[in-house]
């Protein structure tokens, strides 16, 4: 299971949106890295943060079975996986017995119920539910196999149970007990998605140039990615930007597009890329275009263009 604290991460970026906008608008480009302020949960795993949470949860929990999750940003205690990017922000400067107490605190909640889904679960109960997600294509090698099927090269979709501040992954032995096809839980997983990203908030940036437009979307709902595949939320990208678009997902929480004449594209481009070395849940560096409600990779010939415009 993966936990999220929406509350906490909501309308939470990489920089303010005054910075943003300097950013994508050509101010200070050179020397405003859109991931310089939150290299959070790459960083949090290389200065052991993950390491520090499980022994304090050893201690805490003797009875239960402590170790590293499914990434480096999570743990699992028993049976429940828990994500630990929103607990390193929220922990952040502190120290000692106030450190330990929120830790604690945090991971408590998470475990108030160990299983998103009851056993009696059916598909009817719990239909409204599912949503759609991207992940690395190794999640689908795990022990419990999860539903999934091909995005791009390394990167699935798979469907999740959502229940607010944590989602589970379908597995392949739930579909078999629901009998239902695969294609109508994946669609299903998407309408949701869709339905509930009516109000996500869409930074757009606008240059002099009609044709000259960027759209960023860096939420820490866990779905921005994934978002991708929602027909009616890329419908209002592109009446945002244009018919045609270019689209990446370097990173769970970020989906980046712009039109073919955005001014800024390669050095958006550069900056998905550093996205994808430094942030966590990293995806692709893949460059696609949206258009006719269709998704395609960009061809090399497309992306040469941007890269000397």
């Amino acid at each position: 299971m993966q936990f999220f604290d929406a509350q906490a991460s909501e309308g939470a970026g990489m920089f303010s949106n005054v910075e943003r906008r300097r950013f994508l608008c050509g101010m200070a480009l050179a020397t405003m890295p859109l991931v310089g302020g939150r290299a959070l949960a790459k960083n949090a795993a290389d200065n052991g943060f993950r390491d520090e949470v499980m022994d304090l949860m050893r201690k805490n929990y003797p009875g239960k079975a402590v170790e590293p999750g499914a990434d480096p940003m999570s743990i699992k205690i028993g049976n429940v996986q828990v994500t630990l990017d929103n607990l390193h922000m929220h922990v952040m400067g502190m120290t000692g017995r106030a450190r330990e107490d929120a830790i604690l605190e945090f991971v408590a909640s998470s475990l108030k119920t160990d299983a998103v889904k009851p056993p009696s679960a059916t598909f009817a109960t719990m239909k409204s539910k599912l949503r759609i997600q991207v992940a690395p294509a190794e999640f689908a090698g795990g022990a419990t196999h999860i539903l999934n099927r091909a995005f791009s090269k390394g990167v699935i979709e798979t469907v999740v149970v959502d229940q607010d501040t944590r989602y589970e992954y379908v597995s392949d032995d739930e579909i078999k007990k629901w009998r239902v096809p695969a294609a109508t839980i994946f669609q299903r997983g998407i309408d949701n998605l869709d339905i509930a990203s009516i109000k996500v908030h869409v930074d757009v940036f606008a240059g002099a140039a009609a044709d000259d437009r960027c759209a960023i979307v860096n939420l820490h709902d866990g779905y921005c990615a994934a978002r991708v595949l929602c027909p009616k939320f890329m419908a209002s990208l592109h009446e945002k930007l244009a018919e045609k678009i270019y689209v990446t997902v370097p990173a769970r929480d970020f989906l980046l597009a712009w039109t073919g004449g955005f001014s800024k594209a390669s050095l958006l481009i550069q900056q998905a890329g550093q996205i994808y070395e430094q942030m966590d849940h990293p995806l692709t560096r893949d460059i696609f275009v949206s258009e006719h409600g269709q998704i395609r990779l960009a061809s090399a010939d497309e992306i040469q263009a941007m890269n000397h415009a």
